[in-house]
């Protein structure tokens, strides 16, 4: 073990010691973003003295279990004699990355660190960033910042809606917002087909983060909402920020081609209906043929797949399912086979 890891050691197992009262103390401040397994911290010199010293930077895991682990850990810190270690390089009995190495940060300026992170049933909450500086003669602390992944909300009684951006006529969604901070609130939604309320407004009550609505109309309509809190701090609660959706009437195909949009990363069924003609001749002959519908991609169904068309013609619903496809467009062939 060298006498820099060692040193790194020694800060993580110190578990979040108290900033030492120097009056050369460097001031530090300190964000994190935990997103898809990677932590990202970034350390600001918020002081107006040049912090020069012995940087230990880390992102670790503060699990009771010692559970977890923290891999391929980097930091933007131009770090001289610079010394890194993580979970699988040097275990100490708790996830970690980190590096040690002599530096300076000027007033204003910031570096980040980097890890990916391994919770392996660890809270999210324990994960910590941490960044301190140690005087290289004497190794007094002389700067110390640090974060957890648990950053408290900020309390309000605006509530934030969401709603997905377009659905498809007669498809059920959720409308969905942040809770205020009056305890046990009740919320009520505003629904309008104008954006400043004033056509066709519905107004619902509930206990819960969410309300479900469903449309289903030939034309295609936007559809706006609001959320309020009924009380919070003894009054109403001001209107959310209005969001809006749009709801596609199913389109219908009478040429050979036609397409359906999916919102991006949405799982839900999409459909469009295919006007079938009665074949050439048979219309005047008031007859009914007998057909069969297929198509060529497993995303694809049609609906009803047999049947007989009419002289005045018919119609099949063609649904893809987004779940298992690509981002950008994907193309199918409906195929139709008339016995006439």
């Amino acid at each position: 073990m060298t006498p820099r890891s060692l040193t790194l050691a020694l800060t993580l197992l110190a578990a979040i010691p108290a900033v030492a009262q120097n009056q050369n103390q460097c001031s530090l401040g300190m964000t994190m973003n935990c997103t898809n397994g990677v932590c990202t911290a970034v350390t600001t010199n918020t002081g107006s003295n040049m912090c020069t010293g012995e940087y230990v930077v880390a992102i670790l895991i503060d699990d009771p279990q010692s559970r977890g682990t923290v891999t391929g850990f980097s930091t933007t810190l131009g770090l001289s004699g610079q010394e890194c270690f993580d979970s699988s390089t040097f275990p100490i009995g708790f996830g970690f990355g980190g590096c040690i190495g002599n530096a300076s940060l000027g007033p204003g300026n910031s570096f980040t660190m980097h890890g990916t992170v391994n919770l392996a049933g660890a809270d999210p909450s324990t994960i910590v960033a941490i960044t301190e500086v140690l005087d290289p003669v004497t190794e007094d602390e002389i700067g110390l910042a640090y974060v957890f992944n648990s950053a408290a909300p900020t309390p309000t009684c605006t509530p934030q809606a969401s709603v997905p951006q377009v659905t498809q006529s007669g498809i059920a969604y959720n409308v969905t917002w942040t809770a205020v901070t009056e305890p046990s609130a009740t919320y009520t939604i505003d629904e309008s087909t104008a954006a400043d309320f004033s056509a066709n407004l519905v107004s619902k009550t509930t206990s819960t983060l969410s309300s479900t609505f469903q449309h289903t109309g030939s034309t295609t309509t936007t559809y706006y909402y609001r959320v309020r809190a009924n009380v919070c701090s003894g009054a109403p609660g001001p209107n959310s920020p209005t969001v809006a959706i749009v709801v596609q009437a199913i389109p219908t195909v009478t040429g050979r081609q036609g397409d359906a949009t999916a919102p991006l990363g949405s799982t839900t069924p999409v459909s469009m209906n295919v006007f079938i003609p009665s074949p050439s001749g048979k219309q005047a002959l008031d007859v009914t043929v007998p057909f069969t519908a297929s198509v060529d991609k497993s995303y694809l169904t049609v609906t009803p797949s047999s049947g007989t068309i009419p002289p005045g013609g018919t119609t099949v619903t063609v649904t893809a399912n987004p779940s298992s496809l690509p981002p950008g467009a994907n193309t199918g062939t409906l195929t139709v086979t008339s016995n006439g």
